[in-house]
């Protein structure tokens, strides 16, 4: 760990030496690498936080470069998987950490493998199913879990909680992910066959 890099946070007392240590020393998933993502991710990078998992399915567009930070035009220009165009980003904000990027669509039979080994779940997805998934993997292994409220796709949305939306696991269909409960996410009406956000 380079300490000059982290002398001012380091002197703040909620943080300290020790703070910075197990920043170092932790690993945080980011599932979605949208404009919600992509800001978690560059902060986390310049906080030193040691390990970045980055999980996205979708390539950069022309149109995502108003709103996510971590990609430009010639990212654009090739199609670049965001997954790894923000790896490269990051790797060039802070050298010292591990990008790990996966270009997979987070679902229920790649889910457990990817969240093996974390110590904080970051939601910047855009759709319901991703999160309930989220959710569940939180409460079944006890990792906080950190999620934007508000109308994220109009306004960024603002980081909320790290604590799990429900106290108990949902059964979800092993080949949408899709929740098999009425147990509605907060602000939707409860519905057993939601369409696909």
């Amino acid at each position: 760990m380079t300490i000059d890099r982290y002398h001012r946070q380091i002197l703040l007392p909620e943080i300290g030496l020790k703070g910075q240590q197990r920043l170092t020393e932790s690993t945080a998933l980011i599932v979605g690498c949208g404009a919600l993502g992509c800001g978690v991710a560059d902060l986390l990078a310049r906080a030193g936080v040691g390990r970045l998992r980055i999980v996205d399915r979708d390539v950069v567009e022309t149109t995502n470069l108003q709103r996510q930070v971590l990609f430009d035009q010639s990212d654009a220009d090739a199609s670049r998987p965001k997954a790894k165009a923000a790896a490269r980003r990051l790797s060039a904000i802070n050298a010292d950490i591990t990008i790990e990027p996966i270009v997979d669509d987070f679902g229920p039979q790649c889910a457990p493998d990817i969240v093996e080994g974390v110590d904080v779940l970051i939601d910047g997805l855009d759709n319901l199913y991703g999160r309930y998934l989220l959710n569940d993997l939180s409460v079944n292994r006890g990792l906080p879990y950190i999620y934007a409220v508000g109308e994220t796709a109009r306004t960024g949305g603002s980081p909320a909680s790290s604590k799990p939306i429900s106290s108990g696991p949902r059964q979800v269909d092993q080949h949408t992910g899709r929740p098999l409960s009425s147990v509605p996410f907060p602000g939707t009406a409860a519905r057993r066959n939601a369409p696909d956000m």
